[in-house]
């Protein structure tokens, strides 16, 4: 398995890329609390100049740019169980700049999946084992400010991305309008 490391200007924090030499295999914000934890060191070559990675790389660069890339602009091979899919999937046809509730996320989840519910538990669970971080946008879910902050990249980089794609946040609790207006 193949893996580069970049500091991504808009995240201020390394991003790390994990490829099969072909395809993207994830996309990690950090390094702590995610797959790469459980990964041997000794397994993975370091190797920056593959063009999938190259690919991703200018991915960020357009989203960055607001030019509204898709997922299905990169070779990704997106692999989870039916429940994780099924949420990516959902997230995944929630257009740039747009938001969904966590209510309607969990029911949504289970539509695809033809259930009459799902855990939601499951479903917060998926958010936070998303393996593409930014291509597979868990970051646009909103709910109580509990749930809110449930981002794996942190509550920061959550209102970062949202601000960046101008997704409307007047939805959002008192105390979030605080912290907006304290932290830009």
């Amino acid at each position: 398995m193949y893996i580069s490391s970049f500091k991504w200007i808009f995240a201020f924090r390394k991003l790390y890329l994990l490829s099969d030499g072909e395809k993207l295999l994830g996309l990690y914000y950090g390094n702590k609390g995610n797959y790469l934890e459980t990964l041997n060191p000794d397994e993975l070559i370091e190797k920056d100049d593959l063009p999938v990675f190259e690919q991703t790389r200018q991915w960020l660069e357009d989203y960055v740019k607001h030019k509204k890339p898709s997922f299905e602009d990169l070779p990704i091979v997106i692999e989870g169980d039916e429940l994780n899919l099924a949420v990516w999937n959902v997230f995944m046809s929630i257009p740039y700049g747009q938001t969904i509730s966590f209510f309607k996320l969990v029911k949504y989840t289970a539509k695809r999946l033809n259930r009459r519910f799902v855990s939601w538990k499951a479903v917060a669970n998926a958010i936070v084992q998303n393996p593409f971080f930014v291509i597979i946008p868990t970051h646009r879910f909103w709910g109580r400010l509990d749930i809110f902050v449930k981002y794996q990249a942190g509550f920061d980089m959550k209102l970062r991305l949202l601000i960046h794609e101008g997704a409307y946040l007047e939805m959002y609790s008192i105390e979030i309008k605080e912290y907006i207006r304290n932290f830009f």
